[in-house]
């Protein structure tokens, strides 16, 4: 019975990972345009977070990942903002990281 338990509880999906979040650049650079922001400016700039966070994103934890995603996903979407926030998100990530205890030497 024990068995079967433990067979049940190894055998439930795990949960879904944050999917990588899709920007309507063109929209949001047009829009940016209108408050004065030049649209090329506004597109080089959001290519580049965007390829930084593309190539990072592996890297930062689920829950970091989620908490970027849900700050900056919404009517602000813009890479720019998620890569800063995955980028700070990473360094704590780091900071907290478990490094094994080296002995004290004399």
């Amino acid at each position: 019975m024990a068995i079967a338990a433990v067979l049940i509880v190894f055998s439930l999906p795990a949960f879904a990972e944050t999917p990588f979040p899709i920007v309507d650049v063109e929209k949001r650079c047009t829009m940016a345009q209108d408050r004065a922001v030049r649209r090329a400016d506004c597109i080089a700039s959001e290519q580049r977070a965007y390829d930084a966070m593309k190539q990072n994103w592996h890297l930062v934890e689920d829950r970091f990942r989620s908490a970027c995603v849900k700050q900056f996903g919404s009517v602000l979407m813009a890479y720019t903002a998620m890569e800063r926030c995955l980028a700070d998100s990473f360094a704590v990530q780091e900071m907290n990281r478990e490094r094994p205890a080296k002995p004290f030497r004399y």
